[in-house]
């Protein structure tokens, strides 16, 4: 929760720090960037919950309209009263006067490159490459169309040499562009989907559950592309978003290969666990490396009439070897052979100030 006050100073702070800052406002700056600078691993994506917070902000103002409250807020996923009272000093909700003029395109690139230095660091030795971190992304953005590319080496990992001899360990290519219609959209590349409440499809960051009854609802956000860093949880395809009416439709189509722990039984490949970490460092982990091909294909449609909101979600997913998972209790209700299918319903309804979901 430390990691999102940071990020949520940069979506709302950035005006009040363009004036001169009272002591109020900078010592509350000086309190949040303390305590989360120590609670920040070298792992954290920021640019997937800075996403996931824009995201969830921009789907709640869509649904609700003008925010004229700090409260209002509470009801947003990943927002709670004790985050929102340190970001009180760098909220407004003054209406702006609207710009004339059309929006301009925006092109971001960054890279970045760190190494951590401790007493008690694990030997390097063992591993194929050097222990620094690489990263970079490049991002263009404009009102019909999104493209970019992300690219990171970890430590531990070669760069430009033996199994990484072409550079960067991982890459993702991704992009998007509307084809006629505002509401319609066509994905190519890396994209991840999360509809309905989670069960049947949702990648990338989540909040998950808490205790705060505003937090128990999630936001579907539909298809969006991937620029995040984690190498697992994203398809690799073709999707795409299309309206019709009261209706929304979400076909998606992917073949992504994953990292996992292969083995042959009877000349018949099979694995029992996937590899998560994204790691390839070691000669292990470099043999798990892209060694399974997975293939997805489903979709999502939504009928949306004034405050209801009906979804349908179903996912087929086939591997190209065997999933055998072990015997502990915790597999027991979990998918195992080469093909699954999955298919779930939700719905959500609001009647003034009460609201329903399933």
């Amino acid at each position: 929760m430390r990691i999102l006050v940071l990020l949520l100073i940069w979506i709302f702070g950035m005006a009040a720090f363009s004036n001169a800052q009272s002591p109020v406002v900078t010592q509350v700056t000086e309190d949040l960037l303390e305590s989360v600078g120590e609670n920040m691993s070298d792992d954290t994506d920021i640019q997937e919950i800075l996403e996931f917070q824009i995201n969830n902000l921009i789907v709640y103002r869509v649904k609700t309209g003008a925010i004229y409250s700090l409260y209002e807020l509470v009801a947003v996923d990943g927002l709670t009263p004790d985050i929102l009272e340190k970001l009180e000093p760098f909220i407004s909700f003054d209406v702006l006067e609207e710009q004339s003029g059309k929006k301009r395109s925006s092109t971001d690139l960054l890279m970045r490159s760190n190494r951590t230095f401790s007493s008690g660091q694990t030997d390097q030795t063992k591993f194929e490459g050097s222990p620094e971190r690489y990263y970079f992304r490049m991002k263009h953005v404009s009102t019909r169309m999104e493209y970019g590319v992300v690219a990171e080496k970890d430590p531990g990992e070669a760069f430009f040499r033996q199994s990484n001899a072409h550079g960067f360990d991982y890459t993702n290519a991704f992009a998007n562009f509307r084809p006629g219609q505002k509401d319609n959209r066509i994905f190519i590349g890396g994209y991840h989907v999360r509809f309905g409440q989670g069960l049947v499809a949702w990648q990338g960051f989540s909040m998950g559950k808490s205790a705060e009854t505003t937090q128990v609802f999630r936001s579907d956000q539909g298809i969006k592309s991937y620029s995040s860093t984690d190498e697992n949880l994203f398809f690799r395809g073709i999707a795409g978003q299309f309206k019709y009416r009261n209706f929304t439709f979400y076909p998606f189509l992917s073949r992504h290969k994953l990292d996992a722990s292969m083995d042959t039984l009877d000349g018949q490949p099979y694995f029992g666990a996937f590899q998560t970490s994204g790691y390839h460092r070691t000669e292990s982990e470099i043999a798990g490396e892209n060694s399974l091909q997975q293939f997805v294909g489903g979709g999502h449609v939504t009928y949306s009439h004034n405050q209801w909101s009906l979804g349908l979600t179903s996912v087929y997913t086939r591997f190209d070897a065997y999933l055998d998972r072990s015997d502990e209790p915790y597999n027991q209700f979990l998918p195992e052979g080469k093909d699954n299918l999955v298919a779930g319903f939700d719905w959500k309804f609001s009647l003034k100030k009460v609201f329903f979901f399933w």
